[in-house]
């Protein structure tokens, strides 16, 4: 296996059903599109046969598709890491939560259709009903492969939840919604609710419990084939969106596509009516590969309006003002295949900066960009206001050393994030060498509360080595131009609350489905919009928290949100939005006039947080930064992991489950007589 990649698929594709119930109709592309798939993975990409495995019609039964997403977690082939790939193409519905998940999902929860699903059931009530597949019990179950084989998971998706997407369709029509009605009469009983729960998911104190951070958007990349409300369609006898993806993929390398970059890429077809979706936190890995690059820098795509200036065009760069970009800055082009931005193809100036995108100015000598491959806008330069300032004594010998060091071709990127000055006052950020010849960085860190404006953080014995030193240097910049950068927007914000809350197991949820559903408790520890909190000892560090952020504007808004580290100076992600065909088409996650979001608890999928005060210290500040907009925007560039090899990263990590610490006796009469009780 060594020659051959490194990846493992289920697919599964449901044309015809054993049973037809409710308004389900047989499809025409689902079996079509897995073959399709199956061929894609091992003639074009070289998976060996031996490490797909297929579910097709009557092989695609319930308890098959569970077992066979079970396999992967005992598959000895499958190292940590390696890619895994799960595909269905079927029917989708919507169906009514059991018991014990009401108030931790919407009203309805989204599920998909195995092929012996049969609601009615036959044979009267002594008859089990064989259900649908929830997207809850989907998520434990991938949560457990993550736990054994890492988060290298690409789930896609080919049909629709809506419940009215199949109703009043024709017969006869060449078009499908997949996606069946379930009537009322048809949904879970309780007591089938908790069978299933039961069947999929460990008793409580029986195993570990999964850990948040591999549940929800955590665990896979998610790829679907439109919004929450809308239909995903067959014609032709196949399916739209797997049509699209399909395409695309036989027409570029998959090991230089980023999960990002599929739905918004030029050569993938827009399909009428609907906006398929991806999710997840890792979207700026590459397709099938846990890979990122090593330094993520503001990258986006470049287009050519031919329309405006008069009919003469113009070059729109799709980064705008969020994004942090300013006037000065400046910009080289590079294939957008080219990950390692290793050769540039041109540059590019700023003309005007609106909220998400750019008109750009080509140099003097320069007439044209050659478009017809997908190029992509990558910062050089940065602006003026965007660079930090650095002092180092010119009395030391590191003075020159370093401007020896900044002078180096492969590294002036990197160094031209900072600018030394004369005045240590005028600088955040000071750097002197210590007794071991190492360096030692004392920085002011904006902490921007009524009490207090900066705090001093001190980091010694950094490597003076001038790689080192040169991305060190670039990571401080980085933190600090992107915390600095705060656009109020009265008009909006004013009708903005983010709240924080300590969250609580469901003790009746958690015995029934073998994990924590946690709620919020009150009160909302967010004070004027500050959060002080009191972490005295290691169970407050373990306390899981959730945030709710409040819409009550008139504009449906996406959210970014990010934690900033100011003891170590990373970035870390929260919650990303998520990423469709166009900038307004995800689902907008905070309708407006009172919509939510739900970080930590609910059903969007984000892991609760914990908080802890770094080593040595006892006052800690940190930031949650929140970026609100109309549209969808990747924000992929900004997490980054500490410049400094700190023995410790603390603030904040994803909240882990512990397995409750409980036990219980069951006591069972048993009566003999040697004669019946007369009743």
């Amino acid at each position: 296996m060594s020659n051959k990649i490194r990846l493992f698929a289920l697919l599964i594709g449901i044309n015809d059903y054993k049973t037809s119930f409710g308004d389900l109709r047989p499809l025409r592309g689902a079996v079509p599109d897995t073959l399709r798939f199956q061929s894609y993975l091992e003639k074009r990409i070289g998976v060996p046969s031996n490490q797909i495995s297929v579910l097709i019609n009557e092989k695609a039964t319930r308890s098959n598709i569970i077992n066979a997403l079970k396999s992967f977690r005992n598959d000895k082939r499958i190292d940590k890491g390696d890619a895994i790939f799960v595909y269905y193409a079927g029917h989708g519905t919507q169906i009514d939560p059991p018991k014990e998940r009401r108030g931790a999902t919407p009203q309805q929860i989204q599920a998909i259709v195995p092929y012996d699903c049969d609601s009615e059931g036959e044979g009267g009530k002594s008859r089990t009903r064989v259900p649908p597949i929830p997207d809850y019990v989907l998520e434990i179950l991938l949560s457990k492969i993550v736990e054994e084989k890492g988060d290298n998971i690409t789930v896609l998706f080919d049909c629709c939840h809506s419940a009215s997407a199949t109703r009043g369709a024709k017969q006869d029509t060449d078009v499908i919604s997949r996606s069946v009605h379930i009537d009322k009469s048809d949904v879970y009983t309780e007591q089938l609710g908790r069978e299933l729960l039961a069947e999929e998911t460990v008793t409580r104190g029986a195993v570990a419990a999964p850990k948040f951070r591999h549940r929800g958007l955590g665990s896979h990349i998610l790829l679907s084939a439109c919004g929450a409300l809308e239909e995903a369609k067959e014609s032709s006898g196949h399916g739209r969106f797997s049509t699209a993806i399909l395409n695309l993929l036989e027409q570029v390398e998959f090991d230089g596509l980023r999960y990002c970059d599929i739905l918004k890429h030029e050569k993938i077809e827009k399909i009428e009516g609907q906006n398929p979706q991806c999710e997840g936190e890792n979207l700026q890995r590459t397709l099938f590969d846990a890979k990122v690059l090593p330094i993520q820098k503001k990258a986006f795509d470049i287009s050519f309006d031919d329309k405006a200036n008069n009919g003469l065009g113009k070059y729109i760069v799709h980064g705008g003002a969020i994004h942090n970009i300013k006037e000065d800055s400046e910009f080289s082009i590079y294939r957008k295949a080219d990950l390692s931005f290793s050769t540039p193809k041109g540059t590019l100036e700023v003309d005007k900066i609106q909220s998400y995108s750019f008109t750009a100015k080509l140099p003097s000598n320069v007439t044209t960009i050659d478009l017809r491959e997908p190029m992509v806008a990558v910062q050089t330069m940065f602006g003026k206001q965007e660079r930090l300032n650095v002092y180092i004594d010119p009395r030391t010998p590191f003075w020159k050393t370093y401007d020896d060091m900044s002078k180096k071709p492969d590294l002036k990127f990197l160094f031209d994030t900072v600018v030394v000055v004369d005045k240590s006052d005028e600088a955040p950020v000071k750097i002197e060498t210590n007794a071991k010849n190492a360096l030692k960085f004392t920085m002011s860190v904006p902490v921007m509360i009524p009490s207090q404006t900066t705090m001093e953080q001190v980091v010694d014995d950094v490597d003076a080595d001038p790689n080192n030193l040169a991305l060190t240097l670039s990571k401080v910049a980085h933190f600090y131009r992107e915390l600095r950068y705060v656009k109020m927007e009265p008009k909006m914000s004013k009708h903005i609350s983010v709240e924080l809350y300590k969250l609580q197991e469901d003790v009746d949820a958690d015995e029934d489905i073998g994990y924590e559903i946690l709620s919020p408790v009150e009160p909302n520890l967010s004070n004027g919009g500050i959060v002080d909190l009191v972490i005295a000892d290691e169970d407050e560090e373990n306390i899981p928290y959730g945030i709710k952020i409040v819409n009550n504007s008139t504009l449906g808004l996406y959210a970014n949100v990010f934690h900033f580290n100011t003891h170590d100076l990373a970035i870390s992600c929260v919650a990303a939005a998520h990423i469709g065909h166009t900038a307004r088409g995800p689902d907008v996650p905070l309708e407006p006039k009172g919509g939510s979001l739900d970080i930590g608890f609910g059903s969007a999928g984000y892991h609760p947080l914990c908080f802890q005060v770094a080593n040595g210290l006892d006052i800690d500040i940190g930031f949650l930064k929140i970026y609100l907009s109309t549209h969808s925007v990747s924000l992929g560039y900004l997490p980054q992991s500490s410049p400094f090899a700190l023995e410790t990263t603390r603030a904040w990590k994803p909240y882990e489950a512990k397995q409750p610490l409980v036990w219980t006796n069951v006591v069972v009469p048993v009566i003999l007589r040697r004669n019946p009780v007369n009743i």
